[in-house]
């Protein structure tokens, strides 16, 4: 007789639910962490957008600023009268008084003159070029620009007189003082709010603005002149 072979089933466990390795989690939060596809469009077309461009250090930053919003003394051609009903050039006066403390062994030297030509009076003083010659010239490093307030300042201990700044200035802005042995300059009185020379100019022959606003001034007014709408100039 045959045998009879009793079927035993196998129990089958259910298999133990391994832990993800590590690289697996960090895997699952980066893919968390990426951006959705719509987000990398809407970046990419901001990024496509041309921007003014990113200052690499703070100094330059700052200099960018000042740049643009920086305080000129400028000279509007044709309105100086010298002060003659005022008893002399009043910018000159303010200008001496301001600059006083500079001097302690001699008169101040006042940092603007009024020259005359072809019946104009033509005020001189810094121009404060944006590329300026007299800082190019000095051998000594007398003159630096502040990124601080934009204008080109004097460190009189270190002038040593060699009057290259002065044959450099094509405005002839800089005085020579002769008994100092040292190249006097006007530094744009940054102390003041307003400088002492705008402050009492009534003819309005110095102002004080910066020089971009007041060239856009300048177009404008002209523009008006040829009737261009109110619209169009802004």
């Amino acid at each position: 007789m045959k045998k009879e072979i009793k079927k035993t089933k196998k129990v089958v466990r259910p298999a133990k639910k391994l832990k993800p390795p590590k690289k697996v989690k960090f895997a699952k939060k980066a893919a968390k962490a990426r951006p959705s596809r719509k987000t990398v469009r809407v970046i990419k077309k901001r990024s496509t957008k041309a921007g003014p461009a990113v200052p690499e250090t703070r100094a330059d930053m700052v200099s960018s600023m000042v740049y643009e919003f920086r305080r000129d003394i400028m000279v509007v051609p044709g309105k100086c009268d010298a002060c003659t009903d005022r008893g002399g050039p009043q910018c000159i006066e303010a200008c001496r008084k301001a600059i006083a403390y500079q001097h302690t062994e001699i008169d101040a030297i006042p940092r603007i003159t009024i020259k005359k030509a072809n019946g104009f009076n033509i005020p001189l003083l810094c121009h404060n070029c944006e590329e300026s010659p007299c800082m190019t010239a000095c051998l000594t490093g007398t003159r630096r620009r502040l990124a601080e307030t934009g204008w080109v300042e004097t460190d009189y201990d270190r002038c040593v007189g060699c009057w290259m700044c002065v044959m450099a200035c094509p405005f002839g802005a800089i005085t020579r003082s002769v008994e100092e042995h040292l190249a006097r300059k006007c530094d744009g009185c940054t102390s003041y709010k307003t400088a002492p020379c705008v402050a009492v100019c009534k003819p309005g022959a110095i102002i004080q603005t910066g020089a971009h606003s007041y060239d856009y001034n300048k177009r404008k007014e002209y523009a008006e002149r040829l009737g261009y709408q109110q619209h169009l100039l802004d």
